[in-house]
């Protein structure tokens, strides 16, 4: 756990967004309010993170208060990024559709997500850390960074997250990042499709049971099979 003059910098209140970038913020009750407060008042703010989850919390939230990583790249090329703030909800970008680069974090492989390092080498957003006692500026200015510092802070982003204990609201979404759960979650998908396909093949007929119509499954199905987890 965080010691307790660490923890009065997480409350929402502490976060001040007066410089344009990326602010990697924790999904407490508090920040997920305050963020969201904070978008509502100003045009130039917008919150990056998962609407299902903000939903789950946050049940006045509206549809477009929450943006994905593509919908928040889609502002940046219709608006100025020099001038955009996001405050990013890392932690919720946790599914195959955005977490999608595989990392060494402690010794474990895990995926990341993808938004931070193009937004910040791409658009050259600064990226700031918010859990480190104030608001740290990763990128000092506009100068491009190397990607890979870009996920060193992601990764150290994530580390400060599970010091929060209870107060951590997205602390069960981080199984989805590990590669197990990513290859079990793909076999139960290809036992339900293979189930769908035989179902379908037997109501039209013994003809429709082609062996090359099924054999991709199958060939999916062993390949799953020889991965570990």
């Amino acid at each position: 756990m965080i010691a307790n003059e660490q923890m009065s910098l997480m409350n929402a209140a502490n976060l001040d967004p007066g410089v344009p970038g990326i602010y990697l913020l924790p999904s407490t009750q508090a920040m997920l309010e305050h963020a969201l407060a904070v978008s509502r008042e100003r045009f130039d703010v917008i919150v990056v993170g998962s609407l299902e989850f903000f939903r789950t919390f946050c049940p006045d939230v509206a549809d477009g208060e929450v943006l994905t990583p593509t919908a928040c790249f889609d502002v940046c090329e219709k608006r100025s990024s020099d001038n955009l703030t996001v405050l990013a909800f890392t932690d919720q970008l946790v599914s195959p559709e955005f977490a999608t680069l595989l990392v060494s974090r402690a010794g474990a492989l895990e995926f990341f997500s993808a938004f931070e390092r193009v937004a910040v080498v791409r658009y050259e957003m600064p990226l700031f850390q918010t859990l480190n006692y104030a608001s740290e500026a990763v990128a000092g200015g506009r100068a491009p960074i190397d990607g890979d510092r870009v996920l060193h802070e992601v990764a150290r982003y994530l580390g400060f997250c599970a010091q929060l204990g209870d107060v951590w609201l997205a602390a069960k979404l981080q199984e989805a990042r590990m590669p197990a759960n990513r290859t079990a979650a793909a076999r139960r998908r290809l036992r339900i499709y293979a189930s769908i396909a035989l179902s379908s093949c037997i109501a039209a007929g013994e003809r429709a049971a082609s062996p090359e119509l099924l054999r991709p499954l199958f060939e999916a199905r062993s390949a799953l099979a020889r991965l570990p987890g």
